[in-house]
């Protein structure tokens, strides 16, 4: 799973807003990506770097991203 977890964020290279925004933060800059039951938090820093916030399972509530 991490593999695969991996994987799916190397398209953010490419395309750093392919992810939906986060509605809870309503923040256009805070992403995420879904792998199997995993979300991946990302935030968008800039047109040359993203940032990972988090992966956690969907059972789990979603938390400020700091």
């Amino acid at each position: 799973m991490v593999q695969r977890i991996i994987d799916r964020t190397r398209i953010l290279e490419s395309f750093p807003r392919l992810g939906r925004m986060v509605p809870k933060f309503g923040n256009p800059r805070i992403r995420e990506l879904t792998e199997g039951n995993f979300r991946i938090v990302y935030r968008i820093v800039s047109t040359e770097r993203i940032d990972i916030t988090r992966v956690h399972h969907t059972s789990r509530p979603l938390s400020d991203p700091g």
